[in-house]
């Protein structure tokens, strides 16, 4: 269930605290940053909220509109451009977003969709991504505090679609499997029982498919943020991604299966597989 919380009569915890924490690592930003109505998700609204002593790679920030993207573009472009080196700030674009690296943030311009925070939120391939933060307000899928509570991640949606071919259903499902391990890594997450599920019959579809096209067939099998070894960041076959996949499933299922003794040590072991 959307729960949405306003500064001004809140019911969640530190809400004032983690407003001043955004307006004080952005301070940098002009005020015209902020008549764009941005929302910024993923890790960086995790750390805010469930893990402080949790690091983020990068700021996601998401946008109702296209004109308000465009029009925050060009606002970082022209911070860029004003900065006197060696201290102005670079940018990297791709096919879905811009990233703004500055000496006090690395902020990610979200361009691949638009829409209000409390579509935001379910919008997310994980549930535990469920928050976004507009101005002063707080939205988020309520079943994230349980996740986070309970050591849990949970998958919302594989974000495959019919019309998509049999490759790049492939290659969506090994993306997503290693979303799962790189967030469950960095929080110390494992899978829930649907989650499981999902993953099990995501397996069978990989499984069926002809197998050079699983061995020709290449993904980012990076599980690490920040600054990557020539060993951490690398592509992985759909072949050795189904391996890798089977081997988490089994892990799953010994965690499961565990005493108390031994759940520990199987949680913090399951994402080496």
């Amino acid at each position: 269930m959307l729960k949405t919380f306003n500064l001004n009569d809140s019911k969640l915890n530190y809400h004032q605290k983690i407003i001043k924490k955004i307006q004080t690592k952005l301070s940098a930003l002009p005020e015209a940053f902020w008549k764009t109505n941005p929302i910024l998700s993923g890790s960086y609204a995790i750390h805010l909220l469930f893990k402080p002593a949790t690091l983020y790679d990068d700021i996601d920030v998401y946008f109702e509109t296209e004109k308000d993207f465009l029009d925050c573009t060009k606002i970082l472009r022209d911070l860029t451009e004003r900065t006197p080196l060696p201290t102005r700030g670079q940018i990297y674009p791709a096919k879905n977003s811009t990233t703004y690296l500055y000496d006090f943030a690395k902020i990610q311009l979200i361009n691949k969709a638009f829409m209000p925070p409390q579509i935001l939120v379910y919008d997310h391939d994980l549930k535990n991504v469920s928050i976004a933060i507009q101005g002063t307000d707080i939205y988020l899928d309520d079943e994230v505090f349980s996740l986070f509570y309970n050591d849990k991640i949970s998958i919302r949606s594989t974000q495959i679609t019919d019309g998509m071919s049999d490759k790049d259903k492939m290659i969506k499902i090994a993306n997503l499997y290693y979303r799962v391990k790189k967030y469950s890594l960095k929080y110390d997450l494992i899978p829930d029982y649907e989650s499981k599920i999902i993953l099990t019959e995501l397996l069978d579809f990989l499984e069926a498919m002809p197998e050079e096209i699983k061995q020709t067939t290449y993904v980012d099998s990076s599980v690490y943020y920040g600054s990557y070894t020539g060993s951490q960041k690398n592509k992985s076959s759909i072949s050795a991604t189904i391996h890798r996949m089977k081997e988490s499933l089994a892990h799953m299922n010994q965690i499961e299966n565990s005493s108390l003794d031994e759940h520990e040590s199987l949680v913090t072991g399951w994402v080496e597989f």
